[in-house]
C-alpha cells in the first residue's frame, strides 16, 4: 500500500519541488494565521504555486481568527490562480483552529458555487475553554 504524506510548514520551494518530483508528496498544508509558527503570507503561497510543476495537489488551508470575507477573498484568488496555471483536479480542504459554526455558515453563503466545488471538506479543531 503506497504511503501518502502531507507537508506543513515547509515553504522552501526547492525542497517542495524535490519531493513533488520524486512523487513523495501531493498534499501541502498552509497556515495563514500570523500567530502560527508556520505562517505563510497569501502572496508567498501564490508565488509558490506558480513555481510548482503542474499536478494534482491537495491543499490544506489552515485559518485561525480570520474573518469570513478574508477567507472568501483568498479562495476566490486561489480559484483564479489554479485556473490560470491549469491545475485541474486540485482539492482544497479548509481547517479552522478557533472558528465558530457561524463563520462556516457565513463562508458558505458568500462563496461562489464553482469555488464551493473545489472545497472537498472542512476540518474544525475544537478546543473547549478550560
Amino acid at each position: 500500500m503506497p504511503m501518502e504524506f502531507r507537508i506543513e510548514g515547509l515553504y522552501d520551494y526547492r525542497t517542495i519541488q524535490l519531493l513533488v518530483n520524486k512523487n513523495q508528496i501531493n498534499d501541502l498544508g498552509v497556515h495563514f494565521s500570523p500567530k502560527s509558527l508556520n505562517f505563510l503570507q497569501h502572496r508567498q503561497f501564490f508565488s509558490m504555486l506558480e513555481k510548482l510543476s503542474a499536478g494534482r495537489y491537495q491543499f490544506y488551508l489552515n485559518f485561525t481568527g480570520e474573518r469570513s470575507n478574508v477567507i472568501c477573498h483568498l479562495l476566490d484568488e486561489l480559484w483564479n490562480k489554479l485556473a490560470e496555471l491549469d491545475y485541474i483536479d486540485c482539492e482544497v480542504w479548509l481547517e479552522f483552529e478557533d472558528a465558530s459554526t457561524e463563520i462556516l455558515d457565513q463562508i458558505e453563503e458568500m462563496i461562489r458555487p464553482n469555488i464551493a466545488k473545489m472545497i472537498k471538506g472542512v476540518y474544525w479543531h475544537y478546543r473547549p475553554s478550560i
